[in-house]
């Protein structure tokens, strides 16, 4: 019989969260490296590359709690280069980027845990 308490509470432990930590950490590094740094004439070039921030915080999922990587870059042009604009048909989408990686390692996990913090 499986301790689905039992592993919930080593889900959610300290030591998990030491671990999570490092991986948020890493994360924010592969986003660093797809964010655009501007060019001549950028009024604030890598502002949103040295804005990126990382951090962890428990949700629940559909088998139980665990912690999930939040990486946010508090700009206000941060959804700009997620989504686009008129003036940026384009944007180079880092977050995005970060999502395909995990989301290859493993299938529909990441954007699980991103649609259950926004909604």
């Amino acid at each position: 019989m499986r301790d689905d308490k039992g592993f919930d509470l080593l889900a959610v432990s300290p030591e998990v969260h030491r671990y999570a930590h490092d991986v948020a950490e890493f994360y924010k590094d592969v986003v660093k490296s797809y964010a655009p740094v501007g060019g001549k004439g950028d009024p604030h070039p890598g502002l949103y590359r040295d804005s990126l921030d990382a951090d962890t915080q428990i949700v629940e999922l559909p088998y139980g709690p665990r912690w999930a990587a939040v990486i946010v870059a508090p700009v206000p042009y941060a959804t700009v280069l997620e989504v686009g604009s008129a003036t940026v048909p384009n944007p180079p989408r880092p977050l995005t980027k970060l999502l395909d990686i995990v989301d290859a390692a493993d299938p529909n996990v990441a954007r699980k845990a991103a649609r259950k913090r926004e909604g």
